[in-house]
């Protein structure tokens, strides 16, 4: 969180290795499992972030707008297979009893 200009070359990289290559891994493993079975469903999660922008969360947003676009991509390519390609976004919730916010 904070100013993009702040964010240091680290800091985009491992925003970006955590939220979009590692869930583009995980679907790349899973893949030729559920084409050889001619079957399977992968669920991505993204979160409000993936369908509107907040300040000073410019690398989050961007890599949940990525989790989106890819997850949609990949749900036509994989139509074919009988392989079903889901997205979860969720938004906020309510506070706990200490008044924390949890998403």
């Amino acid at each position: 969180m904070g100013p993009f200009e702040a964010a240091t070359d680290e800091q985009v990289r491992r925003q970006f290795e955590t939220n979009v290559l590692g869930l583009m891994n995980v679907c790349r493993a899973a893949i030729p499992y559920f084409r050889q079975n001619k079957r399977g469903h992968i669920v991505n999660i993204s979160s409000l972030g993936g369908r509107t922008a907040f300040p000073f969360s410019s690398l989050y947003n961007a890599t949940k707008w990525a989790v989106e676009g890819f997850t949609e991509s990949l749900q036509y390519e994989l139509e074919p297979f009988n392989v079903r390609v889901k997205l979860i976004g969720p938004g906020p919730s309510r506070p706990n009893s200490t008044g924390v916010r949890r998403t």
